[in-house]
């Protein structure tokens, strides 16, 4: 993570906002992390304040936040604290300067998808014969569509950079 006055901004200005780990609600040292998302990183919409392990668990997608659910807490993994199915603060919610619904939607997406993966997911034969018209094989394939996605994302996912 970059260092500087404007890292230091982001920073504070989230800790200032959220007080407290919004997930946990312990107060202490935390870790402001910016949400998944395109736009400014420096943007106060594009963090929250989580404690360091719920930071993990955020950013591997083990527990997310449904913003269409009453922002309920969902856990993809056991939960020994009793926080899971608990909501986030109304105070949270009620600023204007939160992360909006759709970075936390995008996120509880992505969260389900990476927890279905092998029972929500078709597996595709990705080896071509070389000298074969793959396209042409994907297309006149069942689940063309699908099938393209896989290709593309799959072999354009190596190339974008994780911020």
């Amino acid at each position: 993570m970059s260092t500087g006055a404007r890292t230091a901004k982001f920073r504070d200005a989230i800790r200032e906002r959220d007080g407290r780990c919004i997930i946990t609600k312990e107060q202490g040292r935390w870790i402001s992390i910016p949400a998944e998302s395109g736009g400014s990183i420096n943007s106060i919409q594009n963090g929250m304040l989580l404690r360091a392990d719920i930071h993990s668990l955020f950013g591997n997608y083990s527990v997310s936040i449904s913003p269409d659910d009453n922002f309920k807490i969902v856990f993809f993994m056991e939960d020994n604290k009793g926080i899971a199915s608990t909501h986030i603060d109304q105070a949270f919610i009620d600023d204007p300067k939160r992360p909006v619904d759709q970075l936390l939607r995008w996120h509880f997406r992505q969260a389900v998808l990476a927890n279905m993966r092998g029972d929500g997911e078709p597996a595709f034969e990705s080896d071509s014969r070389p000298g074969s018209d793959m396209i042409g094989e994907i297309i006149s394939g069942p689940k063309a569509c699908e099938r393209i996605k896989v290709e593309l994302f799959g072999r354009l996912a190596g190339y974008s950079e994780v911020i």
